[in-house]
């Protein structure tokens, strides 16, 4: 405001020059003297204070927020700002002007469209509102206000097709492991014990079935009676059309009454003719339908009745194309509705199937847990401990799966019977041999039975980091793990891509480093891995840091599973900067095909140095203070763990502690491979 007269200050206003202001009264009485019965101002210039070259005027001038104009209740006048008073519009650089202006432009150009293309202004502003207020997280929040006499008009019209509404497909959010729904976490069913035994927790699979289940129902409910939010759309579409339908019907009816009343004088057959031909031809002569002409009626009469149907012929046109409008969308919105119930039936069927046999795995698994600290579960030929099971059973029926006593005995039997000498016999002894051959090529995995062991390194040990706090941790079930890296031979008989394809799309350090079919795989990230180890089956995976790490060790202490030192002659490393020793060693500069070097007590090669090795985990900053018995990961994270060292990286990076973490999981190097585990 300046000597009682308001402007707008553009940014490149000149304080000493009053022609570079635009008078606000001026813009306002310019749209006041127009003509034009409805007026939109449209202003995205607000701002806290007057500001000059991102100094502020204040002291200088009296400033203030854009206000109404004069009388502006009493005209047809609305007004649009991007902010209210005491805040700022914004700018982004993505868009090229304001936030506010950006999604007006979106609005206009259709996104504010309702399903007939049309744009008011009531539905620009609300579009752009919502997306102004969301985008600047309520920092900037656009006012309207309007006159008197103001209502709201279509203000754009744009071309769009008719709009198919999708209907539901049932989802469920998977975050780091949590099951959510609607952004609740849903946890699966607490842990249940017994005596000082702890027993599974549902798997999130079931309760996931379970949760989409149930959403599907609802969906099915709401689609059948007609409330479901998606359907909202069609239905909009399906009143549209009914309006416009009834509105041209009534018009017609009015219009074609005299018509129908003075052709009463002819026979229905007649009439049904009549009207045909003129459909087919409004401009038809009379000669060409005189054959129609009733014996007791002149030509003259017969003439007036034809040219009163055809002076009808547009509106009757017009009223049919409607009607056949309002059919089609009314036929297309009922076939959509039963597709949809069709599909969601049909997953319902599947997973309704599904979910038994998900139980009753999971209770077969269940059953073998509350055995396993019972006499004689070791021993093959042992018998069924009818009466030792007799006060653990009956705590199952808190799982409320609606498991029944006596079904729950005969089953545990044949557990016990069937199921539980095959475990014994899988656990096995450190090291022992189990093979799997894919797509004639053989993969060889060493047992590591359960067990005890220090993971990190004791504060004496050289080169360690702070992350490497030393802790015992205790790994209650033995697993099966892979004796060599995945060869690039196994990479590409499963994923089908080469290791100069995966070179392409490496992130860092892409040239290759040892090519070969018995050569480590490299140049893949962690959510490659997890692609390779889905194609294989769900029971492989990637080893979680600490199954790494006591599978590394084999039941050593020192830093490396052969001992102390290292300089490239035990493990494929940078040999020129060893560790806990002065003497320089071997440096490939590139990798070596596997089983290059011993393997450690458990029949394990190449945990120290060739590739690094990734491992499921995210990464765990004070892992010491995890879970001492199974640790698992973080449930979100930026970074994933690798384990083990490489061909590029000092002896020190190769010892069995040593955990690097500095990477996404879409990170790819030709240093970076992995290897397996397999839990039975």
């Amino acid at each position: 405001m300046i000597d009682d007269s308001s402007f707008l200050c553009p940014i490149d206003v000149d304080v000493t020059d009053r022609d570079s202001f635009v008078s606000r009264d001026k813009v306002f009485r310019l749209l006041d003297e127009s003509v034009a019965s409805r007026k939109i101002f449209l202003c995205d210039a607000c701002r806290k204070e007057f500001m000059v070259r991102g100094l502020a005027g204040r002291g200088m001038l009296k400033t203030r927020t854009l206000t109404d104009p004069k009388n502006m209740n009493l005209h047809g006048f609305i007004l649009m700002s991007s902010c209210a008073e005491k805040q700022q519009s914004l700018e982004h650089d993505r868009f090229g002007h304001g936030v506010f202006t950006y999604y007006l432009l979106e609005g206009l150009r259709g996104a504010a469209a309702n399903q007939d293309g049309y744009v008011s202004v009531m539905r620009l502003f609300s579009f752009a509102n919502e997306k102004t207020i969301t985008f600047t997280r309520g920092a900037q929040t656009p006012m309207f206000r309007h006159g008197n006499e103001m209502s709201d008009f279509i203000i754009a019209k744009v071309d769009r097709p008719t709009v198919q509404a999708e209907l539901p497909k049932i989802q469920i959010e998977d975050i780091s492991g949590k099951i959510m729904w609607r952004k609740i976490e849903i946890p699966p069913t607490e842990p249940i014990i017994v005596e000082n035994l702890t027993l599974p927790t549902v798997p999130e699979e079931i309760t996931k079935t379970r949760i989409e289940i149930q959403l599907i129902e609802e969906a099915i409910r709401q689609i059948e009676n007609g409330t479901h939010p998606q359907l909202q759309q069609s239905k909009e579409v399906v009143a549209q059309a009914k309006l416009t339908y009834e509105t041209v019907a009534k018009n017609f009816t009015e219009l074609d009454a005299p018509r129908q009343e003075s052709w009463s004088v002819l026979p229905k057959e007649t009439q049904t003719k009549l009207l045909a031909a003129i459909r087919k031809n409004p401009d038809l002569k009379i000669s060409s339908v005189r054959n129609l002409c009733p014996e007791n009626m002149s030509y003259l009469d017969f003439a007036k009745l034809v040219r009163e149907g055809q002076s009808l012929a547009e509106a009757r046109a017009e009223y049919e194309r409607v009607l056949a409008e309002y059919t089609r969308i009314l036929s297309e919105a009922e076939t959509q509705k039963k597709n949809a119930l069709a599909e969601l039936d049909k997953t319902r069927y599947g997973k309704r199937n599904e979910l038994p046999r998900m139980i009753e795995k999971f209770q077969r698994k269940v059953l073998l847990a509350i055995m396993t600290d019972l006499p004689g579960y070791e021993e093959l030929e042992a018998e069924f401990p009818f009466d030792e099971l007799i006060p653990r059973i009956p705590v199952l029926e808190k799982y409320e799966f609606g498991w029944e006593e006596k079904d729950l005995f005969g089953n545990a039997e044949g557990v016990w019977n069937h199921l539980r000498p095959c475990v014994v016999k899988i656990r096995g002894f450190p090291g022992k041999l189990k093979t799997f051959t894919v797509d004639g090529i053989e993969y060889r995995f060493r047992y590591c039975p359960p067990g005890e062991f220090m993971m990190g390194s004791p504060s004496s040990e050289e080169d360690r980091r702070d992350n490497e706090t030393q802790h015992r941790v205790t790994l209650t079930r033995g697993f099966w793990m892979l004796e060599t890296e995945v060869t690039q031979a196994m990479w590409e008989s499963v994923m089908g891509t080469t290791i100069q394809e995966q070179a392409k799309k490496g992130t860092w350090f892409t040239d290759l480093h040892g090519t070969g079919s018995n050569y480590p795989m490299y140049n893949v990230s962690w959510n490659d891995c997890q692609d390779f180890c889905r194609k294989l089956t769900q029971q492989i995976s990637l080893p979680t840091e600490a199954q790494w790490e006591y599978a590394c060790r084999a039941g050593t202490t020192t830093p490396f599973n052969f001992g102390s030192t290292l300089n490239g002659d035990k493990a494929n490393c940078n040999g020129r900067l060893p560790y806990g020793t002065s003497t320089k060693g071997t440096y490939h500069d590139k990798t070596v095909p596997v089983k290059s070097y011993a393997p450690n007590a458990w029949g394990l090669y190449d945990m120290h140095g060739n590739v690094e090795e990734w491992c499921h985990d995210w990464y765990d900053e004070d892992y010491s203070e995890s879970p001492t018995s199974d640790p698992t990961d973080p449930d979100s994270g930026s970074n994933r763990v690798f384990r083990g060292g490489s061909w590029s990286g000092l002896a020190e990076f190769c010892r069995s502690a040593k955990r690097t973490y500095t990477t996404s999981p879409g990170t790819r190097g030709n240093d970076l491979g992995f290897r397996l585990v397999f839990v039975p």
